[in-house]
């Protein structure tokens, strides 16, 4: 990540170029079958998080603290937007160059059927 070197707010700076929002899960065997989580910067009011899968991870149903936008990078990865057997309950598929926003504290899970990068944009208002 590059940062620019001048700043007027006690030593952050005023924008940073992210790269590496498509690297792969790293690999490694792990039972559990869940994707590899990275946060890999947090800027004025955004955490910007990659999320790598492997064939078969699935990210279980959550709600995030805030809003979210997710960003394909690579592969694909199917979203569940609702609980199962919500009737309001959605499905989508992201691939690159596709996003989808997710209201704050709305429940969505996430799985991938081959190796898939997506990235996370959790908004803090902050």
């Amino acid at each position: 990540m590059e940062q620019n070197a001048s700043s007027d707010n006690e030593g952050a700076a005023e924008w940073a170029l992210i790269d590496s929002l498509g690297s792969a899960h790293p690999g490694g065997s792990t039972s559990k079958g869940v994707p590899e989580v990275k946060l890999l910067d947090v800027r004025e009011g955004v955490r910007i998080i990659r999320i790598a899968f492997r064939a078969g991870d699935v990210m279980a149903s959550h709600k995030a603290p805030g809003p979210i936008v997710i960003l394909g990078q690579t592969g694909e990865v199917d979203v569940r937007i609702g609980n199962e057997g919500d009737p309001e309950a959605g499905d989508v598929t992201l691939r690159p160059g596709s996003a989808l926003h997710i209201d704050s504290g709305k429940v969505h899970s996430l799985f991938a059927n081959g190796p898939a990068t997506v990235t996370l944009l959790l908004l803090t208002g902050t």
